[in-house]
């Protein structure tokens, strides 16, 4: 148990009796970096969802956006629905998963949308009939997903 605990005095540059305010500071700084990088990745997903607003007005939107896990996807869905979209379709890989994000004014069924998609991706998921989120992992049906998207 001393060498363990001296070992993490080595790694964090103090004496063994600072190693709890050590790791609190750390740990702190951690909580201070997630937060930033939250509040970036808000701010980069209120951009997208400006560009994808923008690109079409057609009642329904379709599309691909990659590198975004399943969450932002669904808020970024979300908004998009809030703008003025009957229905929105989000699909995207991140860490080599798809996610799926379905949101609605209720002209379509989010949740039985969301789980017809998945199945294309070998997944599944689940929500409400103005909000789901679904995931699988297949990302190279992501293509085919977009197009049965597309057909609804």
């Amino acid at each position: 148990m001393e060498h363990a605990l001296g070992a993490v005095a080595t790694l964090l540059k103090v004496s063994s009796e600072d190693v709890v305010p050590a790791l609190e500071r750390l740990f702190e700084r951690q909580r201070d970096v997630e937060k930033e990088v939250a509040a970036l990745r808000q701010g980069q997903l209120s951009s997208v969802a400006d560009q994808l607003h923008a690109a079409s007005d057609a009642p329904t939107l379709v599309a691909r956006v990659d590198g975004y896990p399943g969450e932002q996807l669904r808020s970024l869905a979300a908004d998009l629905q809030r703008r003025g979209r009957r229905a929105v379709v989000l699909v995207g890989a991140a860490e080599d998963k798809v996610s799926i994000a379905v949101a609605s004014d209720e002209s379509l069924d989010a949740q039985s949308t969301v789980k017809s998609l998945a199945a294309l991706v070998g997944g599944g998921g689940g929500g409400s009939a103005r909000l789901a989120l679904a995931g699988g992992r297949d990302t190279s049906s992501i293509d085919k997903v977009l197009v049965a998207a597309a057909d609804l």
